[in-house]
C-alpha cells in the first residue's frame, strides 16, 4: 500500500491529482484507522498505466472502496480474481461478476 505522495510518484503525477482521481473513482484509495488513505500499488501496471475498469466496478458495488478491494482480490468467475480479469482486459466480465456479488449471488 502506498501513500498518496508515493502513488503520485509512481504514476508521474501530484498528490492533488491522485486525490481527484480517487474522488472520481478512477483509482482505489482505502481509508484506514491510523494511516489515512492508502493506495494499492497493484492498480498500476508495469507500463505505469492505471488499472482500467475501476469506475465501472465502483458503480457495480455501490461506490464502496472496501467492496471493490475485496472483489479484486477474491476468486470469483472460474477461479480468477477480479484483478486478473481487469488485467486481462475483461472489464465487462469483471463488472458482471461484481454485480452478481453485489446482488448476493455466489460463485
Amino acid at each position: 500500500m502506498l501513500s498518496a505522495d508515493e502513488f503520485a510518484a509512481e504514476i508521474g503525477s501530484t498528490r492533488e491529482t491522485v486525490n481527484k482521481k480517487r474522488k472520481r473513482l478512477e483509482v482505489l484509495g482505502l481509508e484506514g484507522a491510523k494511516r489515512g488513505v492508502r493506495f494499492p500499488k497493484w492498480q498500476i501496471g508495469n507500463d505505469g498505466q492505471l488499472l482500467g475498469g475501476l469506475p465501472q466496478l465502483f458503480e457495480a458495488l455501490d461506490g464502496h472502496p472496501w467492496a471493490v478491494y475485496r472483489f479484486l482480490l477474491q476468486e470469483c468467475e472460474g477461479g480468477r480474481t477480479g484483478l486478473e480479469m481487469l488485467r486481462g482486459g475483461r472489464i465487462k466480465d469483471a463488472v458482471g461478476a461484481a454485480r452478481s456479488i453485489g446482488r448476493g449471488d455466489f460463485f
